[in-house]
């Protein structure tokens, strides 16, 4: 079976339900799980933004799951791609709560020194009398 257009399928289905109908919800679900089975990557990436989108206004914990688990897997990919891709996703993820943008925004910073720069000011114990 071909995952990807039975995932798009399926979430193109549910959107068009009628949201008093029932079905949007669980059709939903069932094309986040097909997505779970797609063996390509970019394949994968592409239905989870599609799927984030579509659940935005119903399902947003689903929403969230789609667009961590897309910029986590993202991060793993050296495709020219995906670049776009994880702004679009962090576009997204500030539609569903601002904050969560910066949480995915983090995930996609893959800068070790940039990381290990804001660890270390994390956890710099505070002057008590101030600045010098």
């Amino acid at each position: 079976p071909n995952f990807a257009d039975k995932a798009l399928v399926i979430s193109d289905i549910a959107e068009s339900a009628p949201s008093n109908s029932g079905l949007y919800e669980p059709a939903l679900k069932e094309a986040k799980w097909i997505i779970d089975q797609m063996p390509d990557i970019m394949d994968k990436l592409d239905r989870y933004e599609a799927l984030a989108s579509h659940s935005v206004s119903v399902d947003k914990m689903l929403a969230r799951e789609c667009v961590r688990t897309a910029m986590e897997s993202a991060t793993t990919k050296d495709d020219p791609n995906v670049h776009s891709l994880q702004k679009r996703l962090i576009d997204l993820a500030y539609k569903l709560e601002p904050n969560f943008a910066s949480t995915i925004a983090d995930i996609a910073d893959t800068d070790t020194a940039r990381i290990s720069t804001r660890r270390s000011v994390a956890n710099r114990p505070s002057s008590p009398s101030g600045p010098l």
